[in-house]
């Protein structure tokens, strides 16, 4: 009954999508139901209504919002993890406005055993038909020797689709990410609006024709066994100059040497990772859609590369850095930020106060000083964190149309598992990109009048450094 309550009450909820309604709807859920089944029927709903027949240049946000603003909530330890989630359900029901698809209908009943094998669906799939690969794909990944198989597929498919953004493949990455967190459950529903788009949308490929002809060129490069995970930032330097300045050629010749003398192609990632945070840092904020989509291809990628082999690895590194190189060159002319450091004895005893403080007046500088403060003190603790995760989520889509969570849940994420010296980086791009947005703020506004959602700079169960 608990279950059906909530699929009702969501499925209401984007007929009358006004602010009052919603945060009604959203007090009456969270008393009796977990946060995680309320983002399981969200996703599930806005599956079915964030498709399109026809695609412009940019696929729906919805999911990758929603996706992106499970995965945020990680860093809370407070009620406050409701911000995030809150924030995307609303522009999901803002975008996802399409007719409700039968998706049980288009699958069907199970394919005969003649039919349901990997093969057949390859066939479909590169015939770019998705009313008969569908099917078997959702019937293929019911087991995790089927999806064993099926991600190192889709990601070679969709690697060589670099226009719209990168789109595809962030969209391939994200789904899977999710129906990992959320251990398979109805992963057939997610899964539907991705495959569709990516199918439907025709291939264009920019770059990557060039790419696999210059790999099989240079292959002896390759062979060498890797030595080392570390990237030191002088060779990182080089990497980044390169990237912003060099023809693609000479880029795949610098990484190409790289590889051969040992270094391993997590380590160059990290370095594409931190190049593409310094992307967003120097890019004036017009340009910011462009370097944020950057920085979701390079990191989805950096975190499955597990599940690919070597050679999909290294042409994944080359296709990251060819799409840095093709954003930079757009982007230029860079303006670095200045930074005003802290001053005063108050300023210094809580710089986490002056940093929120920046942000929300939109004073880059201030706010980009107060973070160097605090990387300088070793003083960044999961309530520092958590303090940028909440001021990620205060913003209504309307302003960035979530870019914002899906940019807090990589830097984060990034800037937790790292062990580079320049680490720091990726707080900064968050940094910068929250205190130079406009400011619009409905939702956080009227979740606090219902919730106890903490207004501010507040303290954490626990205060753990990284």
């Amino acid at each position: 009954m608990v279950h059906l309550h909530l699929q009702e009450t969501i499925q209401k909820l984007w007929e009358k999508p006004s602010t009052h309604r919603f945060m009604n709807a959203i007090s009456g859920l969270i008393k009796n139901t977990s946060l995680e089944d309320i983002v399981l029927e969200t996703a599930a709903y806005t599956a079915c209504r964030c498709y399109e027949k026809k695609y412009s240049a940019f696929m729906p946000q919805s999911l990758l919002g929603l996706e992106s603003a499970w995965s945020l909530t990680s860093f809370f330890y407070s009620k406050n993890r409701l911000l995030p989630v809150v924030q995307m359900m609303w522009y999901a029901m803002a975008e996802a406005r399409s007719g409700q698809v039968d998706i049980k209908a288009l699958i069907g009943t199970p394919p005969t055993f003649d039919v349901l094998n990997f093969e057949t669906f390859k066939k479909f799939y590169l015939e770019r038909n998705f009313e008969k690969a569908f099917p078997l794909f959702v019937f293929l990944m019911r087991n995790p020797e089927g999806r064993k198989a099926m991600l190192p597929f889709l990601i070679s498919q969709v690697l060589s689709d670099e226009v719209h953004l990168g789109h595809k493949l962030i969209y391939v990455i994200k789904a899977w990410q999710f129906c990992e967190m959320m251990k398979w459950q109805q992963y057939h529903v997610y899964w539907f609006p991705v495959i569709h788009a990516v199918l439907k949308i025709p291939p264009q490929t920019e770059v990557f024709g060039w790419v696999e002809s210059y790999f099989n060129q240079n292959a002896n490069f390759f062979l060498k066994p890797s030595s080392s995970d570390e990237l030191s930032e002088r060779a990182y330097e080089e990497l980044k100059v390169s990237l912003y300045n060099d023809e693609k050629s000479v880029t795949l010749e610098k990484l190409s040497q790289k590889i051969s003398e040992g270094i391993s192609v997590k380590a160059l990632f990290e370095g594409l990772k931190l190049a593409s945070c310094e992307l967003i840092t120097s890019t004036e904020f017009k340009h910011g859609m462009a370097s944020l989509h950057v920085l979701h291809f390079v990191c989805g990628l950096s975190e499955i590369l597990s599940e690919l082999d070597s050679q999909v690895q290294i042409k994944a590194l080359f296709m990251s850095a060819l799409f840095i190189k093709k954003v930079a060159i757009v982007s230029k002319p860079f303006k670095v930020p200045s930074s005003a450091p802290l001053k005063t004895v108050d300023e210094k005893n809580t710089p986490c106060f002056f940093l929120e403080h920046a942000i929300v007046k939109g004073d880059v500088s201030r706010a980009l000083g107060a973070l160097e403060f605090l990387v300088l003190e070793n003083k960044i603790t999961s309530a520092t964190l958590e303090l940028l995760a909440f001021l990620s989520s205060k913003n209504t889509y309307s302003v960035l149309y979530g870019q914002d969570i899906q940019c807090a849940a990589s830097c984060l994420t990034s800037y937790t598992i790292s062990s580079h010296p320049l680490k720091s980086m990726y707080l900064k791009a968050l940094v910068k990109l929250l205190a130079e947005q406009p400011k619009e703020q409905t939702i956080y506004n009227a979740l606090m009048n219902t919730q106890m959602i903490k207004p501010g700079y507040y303290s954490t169960e626990g205060n753990f450094q990284f």
